[in-house]
């Protein structure tokens, strides 16, 4: 999914839900450069300000 307007390249932390995992992209359509989070992460380091999709998908952990 695409960031809503507003939000592209502004993503500087994730919060997760439990059972729940996060992949954030580098580029639009979910391509690019990835990251998956499986918990909150409170500093995305070199991926801060640079995401522009995620995809969100149940998960039992990582």
């Amino acid at each position: 999914m695409n960031l809503p307007a507003g939000f592209n390249n502004r993503i500087e932390s994730v919060e997760v839900a439990p059972g729940v995992a996060v992949e954030v992209f580098e580029d639009a359509g979910c391509a690019g450069a990835a990251l998956e989070f499986f918990e909150d992460i409170d500093n995305l380091g070199s991926f801060t300000r640079k995401v522009s999709s995620v995809r969100v998908r149940y998960s039992t952990g990582g």
